[in-house]
């Protein structure tokens, strides 16, 4: 048996990719390995590296795309449609299910895939995700791996509860939303000493899906700093990976993320920390679900709630998960093994040994993914992959409600009429959603913009 695993540096844009990628390369060979399975790995960034290679491709059982970008796309319609190669592609998803699977189609590989294929997600609200472009689709989770593997250190503890934030500055992650919570603690809780660190540079993108650009957000979020006199909140800036890791390995923290990203399918830096034994609030949203499950006793999950503008959460919430922690920190916790390098190939390798599915029926796109793709091809917006008219877009809120947004809306018993420190009137900006207009105090509440 021959695997061809394909990868392409171009997805290393993307600091995280720069791991990912990397980490799966590893575990397809590794694979290779323990099921005598011949594995050629090649960079399709070099031609001739795929020219080299026609002859095991030709003869393959398994070509895996371990990230799509154009260069993967033109790679996969040479190998199946010019040299007729009918060997099983195995697709990592990474963002492609939050946006109907619409670049599979653009890049005219989606017609050419089969029942035959399977898709791999790294967590479950991601693979339920998927399920909204094709009908007749397989999926299955395999998470990532941790990749931090330096044996553990003798660890830390400051003098007071310390908060880390580790990943790009970027409105999707819905920083300002946690400046205004850490306000709220410290005046509900004036006697608690703690603090945040955010390491990471901005990643200038707003959200490309809804075509809303970024602002300066950097800047946005000093200026909330400022105006709310928040004097324990310290920008880190980007730090080399292996630094970071140790120092994660090394310092007892608490992982915080309120992220409400597009394509929050795993979560590489929450992973590392709670791999360290320490603890974390998450988003109950894409791939920080899954991390309640292998360490329920470290993570406490942020509801998503529903609202006109999409997905929200409830600052009051978040400030409370706050409170909790920094009033049991530090606390012990119970370490897991699930992703353990180990034990992720050991499921790879279970994947590998399944029965295939011979089926060479074509895929059926969903009508929901046509009509996400059509609009996409009509839209374009300024990044170039624009495909809802912005958060109220009636063919996002599927993909969000697979993702994590519960049916629920945030409500009030009582409201203090404190709005958001961004909020300035009825019509406003906010960094997240763009410009909105709101007409009344519950729908202040429901989107999150009042407590």
């Amino acid at each position: 048996m021959i695997n061809i695993v394909l990868y392409s540096e171009e997805n290393f844009v993307w600091t995280s990719m720069q791991e990912i990628i990397p980490g799966l390369l590893k575990c397809w060979k590794e694979v290779g390995v323990r099921e005598n399975i011949e594995t050629i790995v090649i960079n399709v960034d070099d031609q001739k590296s795929l020219k080299n290679n026609i002859a095991k491709i030709i003869s393959c059982e398994n070509i895996v795309l371990t990230s799509y970008n154009a260069k993967i796309a033109k790679a996969v319609v040479l190998i199946r449609s010019s040299l007729g190669v009918d060997a099983r592609m195995i697709v990592h998803l990474h963002g492609l299910a939050s946006v109907g699977c619409w670049p599979l189609h653009e890049f005219k590989t989606g017609e050419l895939l089969t029942e035959r294929d399977v898709f791999l997600s790294s967590s479950q609200r991601d693979a339920d995700t998927f399920k909204l472009s094709f009908e007749n689709a397989r999926c299955e989770v395999i998470k990532f791996h941790q990749t931090y593997e330096k044996p553990a250190p003798v660890v830390k503890t400051p003098s007071l509860a310390k908060f880390v934030y580790v990943g790009r500055i970027a409105e999707q992650k819905n920083l300002h939303q946690l400046l205004w919570a850490i306000s709220l603690v410290r005046r509900k809780k004036p006697e608690l000493k703690f603090e945040l660190d955010i390491y990471g540079e901005p990643d200038n993108l707003g959200s490309p899906n809804m075509n809303i650009p970024s602002k300066d957000y950097k800047e946005f979020l000093e200026k909330i700093i400022n105006d709310l006199k928040i004097n324990n909140v310290n920008f880190k800036g980007f730090v080399k990976r292996e630094n970071l890791d140790t120092w994660v390995s090394e310092n007892r923290h608490i992982f915080i993320s309120p992220s409400l990203h597009s394509d929050e399918n795993f979560g590489m830096a929450a992973l590392k920390s709670l791999e360290a034994g320490n603890c974390a609030i998450l988003t109950d949203w894409g791939g920080h679900t899954d991390f309640n499950k292998s360490f329920s006793d470290a993570v406490s999950l942020i509801n998503v709630y529903s609202s006109q503008l999409g997905p929200v959460i409830d600052p009051i919430e978040l400030s409370e998960a706050i409170i909790m922690n920094i009033e049991t920190f530090p606390r012990d916790v119970v370490k897991s093994e699930a992703y353990k390098f180990d034990n992720i190939v050991r499921n790879y390798c279970e994947f590998i040994r399944k029965e295939k599915n011979d089926s060479i029926k074509p895929l059926v796109q969903t009508k929901l993914s046509k009509r996400v793709h059509k609009a996409r091809n009509e839209l374009i917006g300024e990044k170039g992959c624009q495909c809802f008219t912005g958060y109220d877009d009636p063919n996002s809120i599927p993909f969000f409600s697979s993702y994590g947004m519960s049916e629920r809306k945030i409500e009030r018993s009582a409201s203090s009429g404190e709005k958001a420190p961004w909020v300035t009137g009825k019509e406003f900006s906010d960094p997240h959603k763009g410009l909105i207009k709101l007409n009344s105090e519950d729908e202040y509440i429901q989107n999150g913009f009042m407590i």
